[in-house]
């Protein structure tokens, strides 16, 4: 389900750009120093084996549907001990239930390049990828699972947040935070940038990733997700370069095109 999507991504200059405009206001912030690299291949060490397990959960369909009948059908004290028990299945992951029957699961998995034809370095990049699964029953007995990306973060993104954040650095939190604010976005504002190369700005701990919006397709399942090409501080953005929109209603949310497919 979570397969390398063929993808086309018209290449742009917004990452060099980025980055020579650093090297004006900050020279010596040229290159992402070594102990920001040592400190995101320990993240992803720390994140990979979760990742595993969800991956093997997502492609067991008896212990899923089993999973997540548990999580949905319990009630009260006994969902929550549930819950409890699942959270410790998959440490770091956050799992909840939305919308009463609506079970969410959110985690960061670290991913070899995603794109099947890369046509640059920058999308032959390792990444980081906030993944989601929901899933809710459905008569009489099945259930329906929705199960993608929301975020790309390559390497190079993930050590200028780790390398310009300093020791406020979350990386897991920042990275939740811009997926959360991606799928509450007006899907009206998302959509013109899809497949463009324009740029959308994703809050995310002091500052923002500057992402592009990629379409895809993984496992017969379309979707979109955003693509980071570097993170900035608050103090660093322009006018002109505005927050993606929170939605007015949750029929209009980025999150609602992504569960209705």
């Amino acid at each position: 389900m979570l397969g390398r999507p063929e993808l086309k991504i018209i290449d742009t200059d917004l990452e060099r750009e980025i980055e020579r405009a650093w090297r004006q206001h900050e020279p010596e912030r040229d290159r992402i120093p070594s102990t920001a690299w040592r400190k995101l291949q320990a993240l992803k060490n720390q994140y990979e084996p979760t990742a595993l397990k969800l991956r093997a959960a997502l492609n067991d369909e008896a212990a899923l549907h089993a999973l997540v009948k548990q999580c949905c059908c319990r009630r009260g004290i006994a969902r929550q001990d549930f819950l409890k028990s699942v959270r410790r299945d998959f440490p770091g992951a956050e799992i909840k239930i939305a919308h009463r029957d609506v079970c969410e699961f959110s985690w960061l998995a670290p991913s070899p390049p995603v794109i099947a034809d890369p046509k640059d370095h920058g999308e032959r990049q390792a990444c980081t990828l906030v993944c989601y699964l929901c899933a809710w029953p459905t008569p009489p007995f099945g259930i329906k699972v929705c199960s993608a990306w929301s975020i790309e973060v390559p390497d190079h993104a993930a050590g200028r947040y780790l390398q310009r954040a300093g020791d406020a650095a979350d990386f897991k939190s920042a990275l939740f935070e811009a997926a959360n604010h991606f799928h509450a976005a007006d899907m009206a504002k998302v959509t013109p940038h899809l497949g463009r190369g324009t740029d959308i700005y994703l809050p995310a701990g002091r500052g923002y990733f500057l992402c592009t919006v990629v379409g895809a397709k993984s496992g017969g399942i379309s979707f979109l997700y955003a693509r980071a090409a570097t993170w900035i501080e608050k103090k660093m953005l322009r006018p002109d370069q505005v927050p993606l929109p929170k939605a007015e209603t949750a029929d209009s949310s980025v999150a609602a095109l992504l569960l209705d497919p």
